[in-house]
């Protein structure tokens, strides 16, 4: 069972011999044989390595030679199909992940060239060894460290010819490899997790018109924590405002954990009170649970407001009924200016 991944793009198909030798500080294990006559999903040859931190934990690494799967829900390719459906990919990928990823990388201009030119990609996954009279996941694990784990060895991977960037498919997240290496010495000097990384912040309009955005996040459910979601009308702050704040938000969740319940009231963008409910299923793609926030405004549409099964049905006919997403240009974070200044940095 993998409990972690994320993958790399590659300019061409590679082979783990092309791998090896940006590994050599790591703890590589052996390596397992490709196995005959088996789809490349579940069968092909990978590097195994130590995850520092836990004696079980295992780093599996394979390199892949087809383009990245998007529909690999699709019913035509039964293997495939099944590989994803037990978490093979990761444990909260689904179908569509590298297209809405393409579609919501704002600040790098080179995203939709590696989503559409790669020919391969090498899949982190991880996972724990059994052990006699053990969990098959340790109560002991540490999502944080995990995730840490898989990223210092995709950091190593990205200086390899032929990796173009970085693709967290549970995390719908694009970034080239400076982006990556920047966050990671960042994370070293002043120990903030490289959330920008991992998860990816995202916009888009809840009505044709566009007079109530969504801004949500993608992602911290690899830390077992709900994604952060803001409804509000278009003329309530700014898009760049509320993309600082969701990512504040996201920081306070993985600094506090999920503490966040329904009917508490945090700070909004606009340095007003915003309203935090619990939902069991966000408006966007993927299926996730989030914290969404309202602003203190008259006449909030109602769907806004429901919860529970309500809220999950409200969401299905919502993205039948509205094109979620929306292109948008320019600087709106902080990680994005930090995107832009990495781009000289994503040939790979």
């Amino acid at each position: 069972m993998f409990v972690q991944s994320c993958c790399l793009l590659t300019a061409r198909p590679l082979a783990l011999a092309d791998l090896q030798p940006a590994l050599k500080g790591f703890d590589v294990l052996g390596a397992t044989e490709a196995q005959p006559d088996t789809h490349w999903a579940i069968g092909a040859p990978a590097l195994v390595l130590s995850l520092p931190g836990h004696d079980r934990g295992r780093i599996i690494i394979d390199a892949i030679g087809e383009r990245w799967p998007d529909a690999m829900g699709r019913p035509d390719d039964h293997v495939l199909q099944r590989a994803w459906g037990m978490g093979g990919f990761g444990p909260m990928v689904m179908p569509g992940c590298l297209e809405r990823a393409g579609t919501q990388a704002w600040a790098w201009r080179k995203a939709g060239d590696a989503v559409r030119g790669h020919q391969g990609f090498v899949r982190i996954r991880l996972a724990y060894a059994p052990a006699e009279e053990a969990p098959p996941i340790p109560a002991d694990r540490d999502p944080a460290t995990e995730l840490l784990g898989i990223t210092r060895v995709a950091a190593k991977l990205l200086e390899v010819d032929g990796v173009r960037c970085w693709f967290d498919p549970n995390g719908e997240s694009l970034r080239p490899a400076g982006f990556v290496w920047q966050a990671l010495d960042f994370h070293e000097s002043e120990g903030e997790l490289p959330l920008d990384v991992w998860a990816n912040v995202r916009v888009g309009k809840l009505d044709p018109e566009g007079q109530w955005m969504l801004m949500d996040s993608v992602g911290l459910g690899q830390l077992g924590l709900p994604d952060v979601e803001a409804c509000f009308p278009a003329d309530v702050a700014k898009l760049e405002e509320v993309d600082r704040w969701v990512r504040d938000v996201m920081a306070y969740l993985a600094d506090a954990g999920d503490v966040i319940e329904s009917g508490h009231a945090v700070d909004g963008p606009d340095g007003r009170s915003w309203r935090a409910l619990k939902i069991e299923e966000g408006f966007s793609p993927p299926s996730r649970a989030t914290v969404r926030f309202l602003p203190p405004v008259d006449d909030i549409p109602k769907h806004l407001e429901m919860t529970g099964s309500q809220a999950a049905q409200m969401a299905d006919e919502l993205r039948a009924a509205v094109s979620a997403t929306i292109g948008l240009s320019g600087d709106l974070s902080d990680a994005a200016a930090a995107e832009k200044a990495a781009e000289g940095d994503d040939e790979g």
